[in-house]
């Protein structure tokens, strides 16, 4: 959440309830996988056989699903949750959409994600670079979601230039 946070703030995400949307969102896009096995919150889909693979890419449905019923959430934020495994160009589930139908916000909460997934892998492989790792995410994003990832995290301005 913090990271998709300081993304929003990157990209001068404008919102009537900015926190909402895109904090709630992010702090609750995998929701979706509370009533499924504890392997799945693992997020390794590589490692699960078909079967379960297809009942683990269930989870974005079923987690706007529950934010669907609770009053007051933003549709946007629901989006967000439903569409966050979805990349630009790339088949990933729960379908391909075409470029310009992906929420912001599912954008901002899958960059932010992968980013995550790639850290707890340096945890136990030290040689992963996490800029390489990165970027072979980076062409599922748009360029201004890829942009404000890569100033906030690789490129930093520094300060007075």
């Amino acid at each position: 959440s913090i990271i998709a946070a300081m993304l929003a703030k990157a990209l001068r995400f404008e919102s009537d309830r900015p926190v909402e949307t895109v904090g709630l969102a992010s702090l609750l896009h995998d929701i979706g996988l509370c009533d499924m096995p504890p392997d799945f919150r693992e997020e390794n889909a590589d490692k699960l056989p078909q079967e379960l693979l297809e009942k683990y890419q269930e989870h974005p449905a079923k987690g706007a699903e529950i934010l669907r019923k609770i009053p007051g959430i933003q549709t946007v934020a629901v989006q967000a949750v439903a569409q966050h495994h979805r990349r630009r160009g790339k088949k990933v589930f729960p379908s391909n959409h075409a470029v310009g139908q992906i929420n912001r916000v599912a954008e901002i909460i899958g960059i932010s994600d992968e980013f995550v997934c790639v850290l707890a892998r340096m945890k136990t492989d030290p040689t992963i670079s996490l800029y390489d790792e990165m970027s072979k995410h980076f062409p599922g994003f748009s360029f201004p979601v890829v942009e404000a990832f890569r100033t906030l995290f690789f490129f930093p301005k520094a300060d007075g230039l």
